[in-house]
């Protein structure tokens, strides 16, 4: 059974395994295979190594969070995903944890593997591409042993809660 997903493009987006998943347009029942543009997409996450697939988040791409790394998927320029048009990137090795990540802005907020650093996973226009810098680098004693949750606030103030292990 999946384990995450969300929607995108009029698809649902799920794991299957260490695959990823996305249902035929309109119809998020159907999952069964073809090459027509509306069919559904079936797609491995290509890496080094097998990582299963922790979150899937939509927004202007597809972002794929898995134990080993974080991965971006795309139509062409200006067009949806299609069985036959993706493209995916490996955008960063920091890998994440079971815990969900938040949206903060233009960036996703994650917590590491490892349960006690916080990378953001944003788009940034000095590397032309997506980056993961450690949001906790300054206070990395501030996780404890591990976060369990997270937890944006949007007003007043801008502020990130999370629920630390102990």
């Amino acid at each position: 059974y999946a384990s995450t997903g969300d929607f995108k493009d009029d698809r649902l987006y799920a794991n299957a395994g260490f695959r990823l998943v996305g249902s035929k347009v309109g119809d998020y029942e159907n999952f069964a295979g073809g090459v027509n543009d509306d069919d559904a997409v079936i797609f491995g996450i290509n890496s080094k190594t097998i990582n299963a697939i922790r979150h899937i988040v939509a927004g202007p791409d597809l972002q794929v969070f898995t134990v080993g790394g974080e991965f971006v998927a795309r139509g062409g320029t200006e067009t949806p995903i299609t069985p036959t048009n993706i493209q995916k990137t490996d955008e960063s090795t920091s890998g994440a944890s079971s815990v969900r990540p938040v949206k903060v802005g233009n960036e996703m907020l994650f917590v590491q593997a490892a349960g006690k650093k916080i990378p953001a996973l944003g788009y940034r226009y000095e590397v032309d591409g997506f980056a993961s810098p450690d949001r906790t680098v300054f206070a990395s004693h501030i996780t404890g042993a591990g976060i369990t949750q997270l937890a944006h606030q949007k007003e007043p103030d801008s502020t990130l809660y999370a629920v630390r292990t102990d």
